[in-house]
Protein backbone atom coordinates (compact mmCIF):
# COMPACT_ATOMS: atom_id res chain seq x y z
CA UNK A 1 0.00 0.00 0.00
CA UNK A 2 2.83 2.38 0.81
CA UNK A 3 4.43 1.86 -2.61
CA UNK A 4 1.12 2.58 -4.33
CA UNK A 5 0.77 5.86 -2.41
CA UNK A 6 4.31 6.85 -3.45
CA UNK A 7 3.58 6.12 -7.12
CA UNK A 8 0.34 8.11 -6.96
CA UNK A 9 2.10 11.07 -5.42
CA UNK A 10 4.84 10.89 -8.05
CA UNK A 11 2.23 10.92 -10.83
CA UNK A 12 0.58 13.98 -9.33
CA UNK A 13 3.91 15.79 -9.09
CA UNK A 14 4.75 14.98 -12.73
CA UNK A 15 1.33 16.14 -13.89
CA UNK A 16 1.62 19.38 -11.98
CA UNK A 17 5.09 19.90 -13.41
CA UNK A 18 3.82 19.33 -16.95
CA UNK A 19 0.92 21.74 -16.42
CA UNK A 20 3.28 24.46 -15.32
CA UNK A 21 5.72 23.95 -18.21
CA UNK A 22 5.42 26.16 -21.30
CA UNK A 23 5.11 24.26 -24.59
CA UNK A 24 8.08 24.83 -26.91
CA UNK A 25 9.30 23.81 -30.34
CA UNK A 26 8.35 24.50 -33.95
CA UNK A 27 4.91 22.88 -33.68
CA UNK A 28 3.90 24.48 -30.39
CA UNK A 29 0.88 26.73 -30.12
CA UNK A 30 3.18 29.46 -28.87
CA UNK A 31 5.33 29.16 -32.00
CA UNK A 32 2.25 29.23 -34.22
CA UNK A 33 0.95 32.32 -32.44
CA UNK A 34 4.33 34.04 -32.78
CA UNK A 35 4.41 33.22 -36.49
CA UNK A 36 0.88 34.55 -36.96
CA UNK A 37 1.91 37.83 -35.34
CA UNK A 38 5.03 38.23 -37.47
CA UNK A 39 3.19 37.31 -40.68
CA UNK A 40 0.50 39.91 -39.98
CA UNK A 41 3.23 42.42 -39.15
CA UNK A 42 5.10 41.76 -42.41
CA UNK A 43 1.88 41.83 -44.45
CA UNK A 44 0.88 45.17 -42.97
CA UNK A 45 4.35 46.61 -43.54
CA UNK A 46 4.36 45.54 -47.19
CA UNK A 47 0.78 46.72 -47.77
CA UNK A 48 1.42 50.13 -46.22
CA UNK A 49 4.47 50.56 -48.45
CA UNK A 50 2.39 49.69 -51.53
CA UNK A 51 -0.40 52.05 -50.49
CA UNK A 52 1.78 55.14 -50.84
CA UNK A 53 2.13 57.27 -53.94
CA UNK A 54 5.46 58.08 -55.58
CA UNK A 55 5.91 61.16 -53.40
CA UNK A 56 5.47 59.08 -50.25
CA UNK A 57 1.99 60.30 -49.36
CA UNK A 58 -0.59 57.73 -48.30
CA UNK A 59 -3.48 57.31 -50.71
CA UNK A 60 -5.35 54.49 -49.00
CA UNK A 61 -7.06 54.23 -45.62
CA UNK A 62 -4.55 52.77 -43.15
CA UNK A 63 -7.35 51.48 -40.93
CA UNK A 64 -8.89 49.56 -43.79
CA UNK A 65 -5.54 47.98 -44.63
CA UNK A 66 -4.94 46.93 -41.03
CA UNK A 67 -8.44 45.50 -40.75
CA UNK A 68 -7.96 43.44 -43.91
CA UNK A 69 -4.57 42.18 -42.71
CA UNK A 70 -5.98 40.98 -39.39
CA UNK A 71 -8.71 39.06 -41.24
CA UNK A 72 -6.13 36.98 -43.11
CA UNK A 73 -5.89 33.57 -41.47
CA UNK A 74 -2.34 32.27 -41.07
CA UNK A 75 -1.97 28.48 -41.18
CA UNK A 76 1.25 26.48 -40.74
CA UNK A 77 1.21 22.97 -42.21
CA UNK A 78 3.82 20.24 -42.62
CA UNK A 79 5.95 21.73 -39.87
CA UNK A 80 9.38 20.24 -39.37
CA UNK A 81 12.21 21.00 -37.00
CA UNK A 82 15.57 21.20 -38.75
CA UNK A 83 17.56 22.00 -35.66
CA UNK A 84 16.86 22.62 -31.98
CA UNK A 85 18.78 23.61 -28.86
CA UNK A 86 17.51 21.99 -25.66
CA UNK A 87 19.27 24.59 -23.51
CA UNK A 88 18.04 27.82 -25.14
CA UNK A 89 14.88 26.35 -26.63
CA UNK A 90 15.76 27.87 -30.01
CA UNK A 91 14.61 25.88 -33.02
CA UNK A 92 15.13 26.18 -36.77
CA UNK A 93 11.85 25.40 -38.50
CA UNK A 94 10.34 24.94 -41.96
CA UNK A 95 6.68 24.74 -42.88
CA UNK A 96 4.08 25.39 -45.55
CA UNK A 97 2.83 28.90 -44.83
CA UNK A 98 -0.76 29.41 -45.95
CA UNK A 99 -2.64 32.71 -46.19
CA UNK A 100 -6.41 32.33 -46.21
CA UNK A 101 -8.10 35.55 -47.36
CA UNK A 102 -11.68 36.60 -46.52
CA UNK A 103 -14.06 36.24 -49.46
CA UNK A 104 -14.90 39.95 -49.39
CA UNK A 105 -11.22 40.91 -49.65
CA UNK A 106 -10.63 38.57 -52.59
CA UNK A 107 -13.79 39.68 -54.40
CA UNK A 108 -12.93 43.36 -53.96
CA UNK A 109 -9.36 42.72 -55.11
CA UNK A 110 -10.63 40.86 -58.18
CA UNK A 111 -13.02 43.69 -59.09
CA UNK A 112 -10.42 46.39 -58.49
CA UNK A 113 -7.79 44.68 -60.62
CA UNK A 114 -10.29 44.00 -63.40
CA UNK A 115 -11.39 47.64 -63.48
CA UNK A 116 -7.78 48.80 -63.42
CA UNK A 117 -7.00 46.38 -66.29
CA UNK A 118 -4.47 44.44 -64.18
CA UNK A 119 -3.95 40.70 -64.16
CA UNK A 120 -6.19 38.64 -61.88
CA UNK A 121 -5.28 37.56 -58.36
CA UNK A 122 -4.75 34.01 -59.60
CA UNK A 123 -2.49 35.16 -62.44
CA UNK A 124 -0.58 37.32 -59.98
CA UNK A 125 -0.01 34.28 -57.76
CA UNK A 126 1.06 32.14 -60.71
CA UNK A 127 3.54 34.80 -61.79
CA UNK A 128 5.15 34.66 -58.35
CA UNK A 129 5.12 30.82 -58.22
CA UNK A 130 2.69 30.82 -55.32
CA UNK A 131 0.41 27.82 -55.02
CA UNK A 132 -3.28 28.48 -54.51
CA UNK A 133 -6.72 26.96 -54.30
CA UNK A 134 -9.94 28.90 -53.79
CA UNK A 135 -9.25 31.50 -51.07
CA UNK A 136 -5.92 30.08 -49.85
CA UNK A 137 -2.40 30.81 -51.12
CA UNK A 138 0.78 29.21 -49.87
CA UNK A 139 4.53 28.71 -50.18
CA UNK A 140 7.34 27.18 -48.13
CA UNK A 141 8.79 29.27 -45.32
CA UNK A 142 11.77 28.80 -43.02
CA UNK A 143 11.87 30.49 -39.64
CA UNK A 144 13.33 30.42 -36.11
CA UNK A 145 11.45 30.29 -32.83
CA UNK A 146 12.89 30.85 -29.37
CA UNK A 147 11.33 31.40 -25.95
CA UNK A 148 12.12 34.49 -23.94
CA UNK A 149 14.39 34.11 -20.93
CA UNK A 150 11.44 33.76 -18.57
CA UNK A 151 9.89 31.14 -20.89
CA UNK A 152 6.62 33.08 -20.83
CA UNK A 153 6.65 34.08 -24.47
CA UNK A 154 7.80 32.72 -27.81
CA UNK A 155 9.39 34.96 -30.42
CA UNK A 156 9.74 34.13 -34.12
CA UNK A 157 11.96 35.31 -36.93
CA UNK A 158 11.35 34.62 -40.61
CA UNK A 159 14.20 33.73 -42.96
CA UNK A 160 12.14 34.10 -46.14
CA UNK A 161 8.58 34.60 -47.32
CA UNK A 162 9.05 38.00 -48.94
CA UNK A 163 7.41 36.81 -52.17
CA UNK A 164 4.30 35.57 -50.36
CA UNK A 165 4.06 38.80 -48.34
CA UNK A 166 4.48 40.91 -51.46
CA UNK A 167 1.66 38.97 -53.10
CA UNK A 168 -0.55 39.21 -50.02
CA UNK A 169 0.08 42.94 -49.76
CA UNK A 170 -0.87 43.37 -53.42
CA UNK A 171 -4.18 41.61 -52.80
CA UNK A 172 -4.93 43.70 -49.72
CA UNK A 173 -4.03 46.99 -51.41
CA UNK A 174 -6.09 46.06 -54.48
CA UNK A 175 -9.07 45.34 -52.24
CA UNK A 176 -8.65 48.60 -50.31
CA UNK A 177 -8.32 50.56 -53.57
CA UNK A 178 -11.68 49.44 -55.02
CA UNK A 179 -13.60 52.50 -53.81
CA UNK A 180 -10.92 54.87 -55.09
CA UNK A 181 -10.91 53.12 -58.47
CA UNK A 182 -14.71 53.36 -58.63
CA UNK A 183 -14.60 57.06 -57.79
CA UNK A 184 -11.86 57.72 -60.34
CA UNK A 185 -13.79 55.85 -63.02
CA UNK A 186 -16.96 57.79 -62.21
CA UNK A 187 -15.05 61.06 -62.61
CA UNK A 188 -13.49 59.78 -65.84
CA UNK A 189 -16.88 58.68 -67.16
CA UNK A 190 -18.38 62.09 -66.34
CA UNK A 191 -15.50 63.84 -68.09
CA UNK A 192 -15.81 61.51 -71.07
CA UNK A 193 -19.54 62.21 -71.25
CA UNK A 194 -18.83 65.93 -71.32
CA UNK A 195 -16.19 65.43 -74.00
CA UNK A 196 -18.55 63.27 -76.06
CA UNK A 197 -21.29 65.88 -75.77
CA UNK A 198 -18.90 68.62 -76.86
CA UNK A 199 -17.68 66.50 -79.78
CA UNK A 200 -21.25 65.72 -80.81
CA UNK A 201 -22.10 69.43 -80.72
CA UNK A 202 -18.96 70.20 -82.73
CA UNK A 203 -19.83 67.56 -85.33
CA UNK A 204 -23.39 68.85 -85.58
CA UNK A 205 -22.13 72.41 -86.04
CA UNK A 206 -19.60 71.28 -88.67
CA UNK A 207 -22.31 69.39 -90.54
CA UNK A 208 -24.64 72.40 -90.44
CA UNK A 209 -21.85 74.64 -91.77
CA UNK A 210 -21.03 72.16 -94.55
CA UNK A 211 -24.69 72.03 -95.56
CA UNK A 212 -25.00 75.82 -95.56
CA UNK A 213 -21.88 76.21 -97.72
CA UNK A 214 -23.15 73.52 -100.07
CA UNK A 215 -26.52 75.25 -100.43
CA UNK A 216 -24.70 78.47 -101.41
CA UNK A 217 -22.62 76.55 -103.95
CA UNK A 218 -25.78 74.98 -105.41
CA UNK A 219 -27.38 78.41 -105.71
CA UNK A 220 -24.25 79.75 -107.40
CA UNK A 221 -24.20 77.03 -110.05
CA UNK A 222 -27.93 77.42 -110.65
CA UNK A 223 -27.38 81.14 -111.14
CA UNK A 224 -24.45 80.49 -113.47
CA UNK A 225 -26.55 78.03 -115.50
CA UNK A 226 -29.50 80.42 -115.75
CA UNK A 227 -27.12 83.18 -116.89
CA UNK A 228 -26.18 81.16 -119.98
CA UNK A 229 -27.99 81.80 -123.23
CA UNK A 230 -30.47 79.24 -124.45
CA UNK A 231 -28.14 77.98 -127.20
CA UNK A 232 -25.35 77.57 -124.65
CA UNK A 233 -27.59 75.59 -122.30
CA UNK A 234 -28.72 73.32 -125.14
CA UNK A 235 -25.11 72.79 -126.16
CA UNK A 236 -23.91 72.06 -122.61
CA UNK A 237 -26.93 70.16 -121.20
CA UNK A 238 -25.66 66.64 -121.87
CA UNK A 239 -22.19 67.55 -120.65
CA UNK A 240 -23.66 69.17 -117.54
CA UNK A 241 -25.64 66.03 -116.66
CA UNK A 242 -22.56 63.87 -117.16
CA UNK A 243 -20.55 66.19 -114.94
CA UNK A 244 -23.22 66.06 -112.19
CA UNK A 245 -23.27 62.22 -112.17
CA UNK A 246 -19.48 62.01 -112.05
CA UNK A 247 -19.30 64.65 -109.33
CA UNK A 248 -21.73 62.71 -107.11
CA UNK A 249 -19.83 59.45 -107.63
CA UNK A 250 -16.42 61.03 -107.06
CA UNK A 251 -17.56 62.74 -103.84
CA UNK A 252 -19.01 59.50 -102.44
CA UNK A 253 -15.66 57.79 -103.05
CA UNK A 254 -13.74 60.71 -101.55
CA UNK A 255 -15.94 60.68 -98.44
CA UNK A 256 -15.52 56.91 -98.02
CA UNK A 257 -11.74 57.19 -98.35
CA UNK A 258 -11.62 60.08 -95.90
CA UNK A 259 -13.23 57.95 -93.16
CA UNK A 260 -11.84 54.55 -94.16
CA UNK A 261 -9.55 54.25 -91.12
CA UNK A 262 -11.96 55.81 -88.63
CA UNK A 263 -13.36 53.75 -85.75
CA UNK A 264 -15.79 54.38 -82.94
CA UNK A 265 -19.37 55.56 -82.83
CA UNK A 266 -21.18 54.67 -86.09
CA UNK A 267 -23.24 57.85 -85.81
CA UNK A 268 -20.11 60.01 -85.58
CA UNK A 269 -18.58 58.13 -88.50
CA UNK A 270 -21.67 58.73 -90.67
CA UNK A 271 -21.60 62.41 -89.65
CA UNK A 272 -17.94 62.76 -90.67
CA UNK A 273 -18.56 60.95 -93.96
CA UNK A 274 -21.42 63.31 -94.83
CA UNK A 275 -19.29 66.35 -94.01
CA UNK A 276 -16.56 65.02 -96.33
CA UNK A 277 -19.12 64.42 -99.09
CA UNK A 278 -20.62 67.88 -98.76
CA UNK A 279 -17.18 69.51 -98.71
CA UNK A 280 -16.27 67.71 -101.92
CA UNK A 281 -19.62 68.58 -103.52
CA UNK A 282 -19.22 72.26 -102.59
CA UNK A 283 -15.71 72.41 -104.01
CA UNK A 284 -16.82 70.82 -107.31
CA UNK A 285 -19.95 72.99 -107.55
CA UNK A 286 -17.89 76.15 -107.06
CA UNK A 287 -15.33 75.07 -109.66
CA UNK A 288 -18.09 74.29 -112.17
CA UNK A 289 -19.78 77.63 -111.50
CA UNK A 290 -16.55 79.43 -112.42
CA UNK A 291 -16.33 77.46 -115.66
CA UNK A 292 -19.94 78.31 -116.59
CA UNK A 293 -19.34 81.96 -115.74
CA UNK A 294 -16.38 81.97 -118.12
CA UNK A 295 -18.61 80.55 -120.87
CA UNK A 296 -21.20 83.26 -120.20
CA UNK A 297 -18.60 86.03 -120.14
CA UNK A 298 -17.05 84.86 -123.40
CA UNK A 299 -20.43 84.83 -125.12
CA UNK A 300 -21.22 88.36 -123.99
CA UNK A 301 -17.76 89.68 -124.87
CA UNK A 302 -16.81 90.19 -121.21
CA UNK A 303 -13.96 87.71 -121.30
CA UNK A 304 -11.81 85.33 -123.25
CA UNK A 305 -13.60 82.24 -124.47
CA UNK A 306 -12.38 79.26 -122.43
CA UNK A 307 -12.00 75.73 -123.54
CA UNK A 308 -15.08 73.57 -123.34
CA UNK A 309 -15.95 72.98 -119.66
CA UNK A 310 -14.53 69.70 -118.47
CA UNK A 311 -16.16 67.09 -116.30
Amino acid sequence: MKSLRVLACLAVVMALSACGKKESGCSSEAARAAMTDIVHEQLEKAAVAKSKSNDGSRVLDLGKIRSAVQQVAVVLDDIRTDKSDSVTGKADCAATLRLKFPTTVLNDAFSARQKAKLNSVEDLADGKNIDHKDDTFWSTATYHVQPTDDRQKMVAQLDDGATLFDFGAEVIVSSAALNLIDQAQQVEQAQQAQTNAALAEQRAASLAAARAENQLAVQEIKQAWVSLSSPQRVQLLALQRTWARKKDADCLVEAANATANSTGDPGALANDREIARLTCDTREEQARSRELEQVHNADTGNGVAPNQPSY
